[in-house]
């Protein structure tokens, strides 16, 4: 059941960035570097939304297949981009729901410094990954270290989009419940 609700959770912030990434993408011009760069950026948004779908639909395989090829067509690239950051965070979370948590935090530590680097230190997008970051230390039980990226997270979801939001109540919640784990017993 525990399962099911991370699954669920992390489907929805998924479907979220992902039209978030998508969005960007068209923003910063990608019709027009697509077109130059013979449609790879197409190709990537087509991947990307093809793995979430596999990820949403518990198919850890094939989603793991299809990021690993974004990211591999991303890092042709050359350099950090949106896609690669996005393949990073989905080859993360499909390491933390296959069960591989310390996989999931490397790959989730690398995204966020693309994300910050990309989008600046202040975006929902980068909270999310630092909130998941912080999740991955709480299920490989290291408290101390998932305080810092949770509470990061929390700054960023308050200021930009407000202390009632989900995401800011999930991760104040989850903060809390290590604050407790962690208090010495009367």
């Amino acid at each position: 059941m525990q399962a099911d609700a991370k699954r669920g959770a992390l489907c929805a912030a998924r479907r979220w960035v992902a039209a978030l990434v998508v969005a960007l993408l068209a923003f910063c011009g990608a019709p027009a570097a697509a077109e130059s760069r013979g449609g790879t950026l197409e190709r990537l948004r087509a991947t990307l939304s093809e793995a979430q779908k596999e990820l949403d639909s518990g198919h850890l395989a094939r989603a793991a297949e299809l990021y690993r090829q974004a990211r591999d067509e991303a890092s042709g690239l050359g350099g950090d981009s949106l896609p690669l950051a996005r393949a990073l965070d989905g080859l993360a979370d499909v390491h933390r729901l296959a069960g591989r948590p310390a996989d999931a935090a490397e790959l989730y530590l690398r995204s966020a410094a693309m994300w910050e680097s990309l989008l600046g230190k202040r975006q929902p997008r980068l909270a999310t990954t630092l909130h998941n970051l912080g999740v991955v230390y709480v299920e490989q039980g290291r408290p101390d270290l998932a305080g810092p990226p949770l509470r990061r997270a929390l700054e960023i979801w308050e200021a930009t989009l407000g202390p009632a939001s989900p995401q800011a109540r999930e991760t104040s919640r989850t903060l809390l419940r290590i604050e407790a784990r962690n208090r010495p017993a009367d």
